[in-house]
């Protein structure tokens, strides 16, 4: 089918008037293309690539560590918002239920929901994390770095395993990073307490991103710039960022956008299962979470990740955080492609699966096709 009469986004910097064909569940060609059998008329609009959400705990009312039928439902819903792939996130919990969960996600990919987004591996949100920095994580089940835990909690199924998340500076995280790299498992830093030095070891030696900038990791001083200032200045690492103008201040977006640019940070959205939900109370690892004007706290206030959506997030950096959208859209496609080495996905270039969203200008999803095939 061929995309006509929008503009389109190419070479992850500019818009262009330009037909897009898809063929195959590919991109075919880019241009004054001939009509095919089927066409979409996206006159006014923009054609960008589909979001990658690389952090997302849970979906309309539905959380990963619930198991394969529960990814499949955030797959069949975020398809309608924009996220063409998303990686399913664990969050700290025993050994045998993030085990559990490891498992949903590996049966959801083997057996995947037809009308969704591409379940591309899960994130391990934990448990190896500094219990100054948990954040949202229960402390109970929270572990000192291990091979031998890593492998009790992804048995089989560990190829499923995309990334895994971790404070470098426990007892034990160098020697995991090591082996989690070497067998092509991306990690990242968060839920960390880490000094400036220590966050610039672990990248050296493998880590190459930082979980939820700013968010539950030493701060950014004069003369200790922490793991915030490691993650705006360390150009291994790429910074992850929650754009619903709550975890962050629109100056603070404004900064780690102008440290790092566009091709090294990138947008998560953190959503728990109250993302695409009413306001009300939800669970979060066990956690009792209550929703309100958009944000989710546990009975203590603290924030319980998001009920964002990739959508809103770029609609809030382009709008007020003032990002222009032909610079933001790599934060939400091509970079995070990249950091967990997805080369056939994040932009519209020939060969490229053919996952395509169009947006108008007031940022509203008027089609959505993923791998070629429309959901929206």
């Amino acid at each position: 089918m061929k995309i006509t009469g929008g503009l389109v986004y190419q070479d992850e910097a500019y818009f262009a008037e330009a037909d897009l064909l898809i063929k195959d569940g590919e991109i075919s060609d880019i241009g004054a293309l001939l009509a095919p059998d089927e066409t979409y008329d996206a006159a006014g609009c923009y054609v960008v690539p589909g979001f990658i959400d690389t952090h997302i705990h849970g979906f309309a009312g539905v959380d990963t560590m619930s198991g394969a039928d529960a990814v499949r439902t955030m797959s069949r819903e975020l398809a309608k918002h924009g996220t063409t792939a998303f990686l399913p996130t664990t969050m700290t919990a025993s050994k045998q239920d993030t085990r559990a969960a490891v498992r949903g996600v590996a049966l959801a990919m083997s057996d995947p929901e037809p009308n969704g987004a591409a379940i591309l591996g899960c994130l391990m949100e934990g448990p190896f994390f500094c219990a100054k920095r948990k954040g949202a994580q229960p402390e109970h089940a929270l572990l000192n770095p291990s091979v031998a835990a890593y492998e009790d909690m992804t048995g089989e199924d560990e190829k499923a395993v995309r990334r895994l998340a971790l404070a470098p500076e426990l007892p034990g995280a160098d020697e995991l990073i090591r082996e989690l790299v070497s067998r092509g498992v991306q990690v990242s830093l968060g839920h960390t307490d880490a000094t400036h030095a220590q966050m610039t070891a672990a990248a050296s030696i493998g880590a190459s991103s930082v979980t939820h900038v700013y968010n539950a990791m030493s701060p950014l001083t004069h003369r200790e710039p922490g793991a915030v200032g490691a993650a705006l200045t360390n150009r291994q690492l790429t910074a992850e960022f929650i754009a619903d103008l709550i975890h962050l201040h629109p100056a603070a977006l404004r900064l780690v956008y102008d440290a790092k640019g566009p091709f090294g940070c990138a947008a998560i959205t953190d959503s728990m299962e109250a993302g695409g939900m009413p306001d009300g109370k939800y669970k979060l690892g066990g956690q009792e979470v209550f929703v309100k004007d958009n944000a989710a706290r546990l009975k203590d206030g603290t924030l319980a990740g998001s009920v964002l959506t990739l959508r809103r997030s770029l609609m809030n950096m382009v709008t007020v955080v003032g990002v222009p959208l032909a610079r933001a859209l790599p934060m939400y496609t091509s970079t995070p492609a990249r950091l967990i080495g997805e080369t056939k996905r994040g932009s519209l270039s020939k060969g490229m699966i053919a996952d395509v969203v169009v947006i108008d200008r007031s940022f509203n999803i008027r089609a959505v096709w993923t791998a070629g095939k429309r959901r929206v």
